[in-house]
């Protein structure tokens, strides 16, 4: 009998009726996900959970710490965690782009359930 694993995520999204739309899409594909509303809370949670947290999905209109100095904090937390930025501007994806340590991609708002899962199964090498 095969199992199929158990992905827990972090996300980070001030808008709560955004993060329990995402939340809840996620866990229709099978993902475990615990969100939070700011950085603060974000960093604490992920202080007590580096282990058992497999990817990090972080809105780029967080208020109190920019989503750049969240994912830098992240990374020296535990730099194997794949880190996704939700954003509502338009990130050109080139390969001459040098992507910041730990975050593996963007993804625009509206979000696309293809891409969305595109990117989480490159962060966890499922590809």
């Amino acid at each position: 009998m095969s199992t199929k694993p158990i992905w827990s995520f972090l996300l980070v999204d001030p808008n709560i009726v955004s993060g329990k739309s995402i939340a809840s899409q996620l866990a229709y594909y099978g993902y475990t996900v615990h969100r939070e509303n700011n950085g603060r809370d974000a960093i604490n949670y992920l202080n007590s959970h580096k282990r058992s947290t497999d990817l990090i999905l972080i809105d780029d209109k967080i208020d109190d710490i920019p989503a750049k100095k969240i994912a830098a904090v992240f990374n020296k937390l535990n730099p194997n965690i794949p880190i996704i930025i939700l954003s509502a501007k338009k990130k050109t994806s080139s390969t001459k782009t040098v992507l910041p340590d730990g975050i593996i991609g963007y993804i625009k708002r509206p979000l696309r359930t293809d891409r969305l899962l595109s990117l989480i199964a490159k962060g966890l090498h499922l590809n």
